[in-house]
């Protein structure tokens, strides 16, 4: 249990002793400090492109210096970035077999997870057909961030007993190193990887 600082227009957790909120820059002088449990949050890091305003994601001991080109628009501008520029998020999460914090999507009636276990994160589906893509039903705001995926990059097809993915991409979905055929159903198995373009995951039934 800690003493923060919530910042009452951005959200973000700040020190007890903070005057301003370091996300948004708030001035927290009035506002009161509350204790909360942070054991269940993880923090994200990540830089705002100046062009095109999408998020991108530093991983673990990146610094600002690390991000040469926008992961959406490929454009350089941000590179001038410098530490004050970083922006933090707290979102919920698990706990990975290493013992870090994996931040996860989703809500109750979860049936499948896919998770990323290099920018440690975890997407909750639940039953139905679902989109993945910039355009999707599915974490779009991620998605958006990734250059080589689609708007509509692949189909996933969630019931209790049987989930199956079909590839509708300009840059493929693979299966456990295989690619998927334009419209080809395939069915998931608990452990497999699947790969949406450059982006992987593990399937994780629930």
């Amino acid at each position: 249990m800690n003493m923060v600082k919530v910042c009452p227009k951005c959200k973000q957790n700040n020190q007890a002793s903070a005057d301003v909120c370091r996300s948004c820059g708030f001035n927290l002088i009035m506002v009161a400090p509350a204790l909360i449990d942070e054991s269940a949050y993880s923090e994200e890091r990540y830089l705002i492109c100046p062009v095109c305003r999408a998020k991108n994601p530093l991983g673990k001991g990146q610094s600002a210096g690390d991000i040469r080109y926008c992961r959406a628009c490929d454009q350089d501008d941000i590179r001038n970035a410098t530490e004050d520029d970083i922006k933090y998020e707290r979102a919920e999460g698990f706990q990975n077999p290493a013992g870090e914090t994996v931040q996860e999507t989703g809500d109750a009636g979860t049936v499948l997870k896919l998770v990323n276990e290099k920018e440690k994160r975890c997407i909750s589906i639940n039953e139905g057909e679902h989109i993945i893509g910039k355009e999707g039903d599915v974490d779009a705001e991620y998605f958006s961030t990734c250059r080589y995926v689609s708007r509509e990059h692949a189909h996933i097809s969630v019931e209790k007993h049987s989930i199956r993915v079909k590839d509708s991409s300009t840059n493929g979905t693979r299966v456990n190193d295989r690619t998927l055929r334009p419209g080809e159903w395939v069915e998931l198995k608990n452990g497999d990887r699947i790969c949406f373009a450059d982006i992987t995951f593990e399937v994780s039934l629930c």
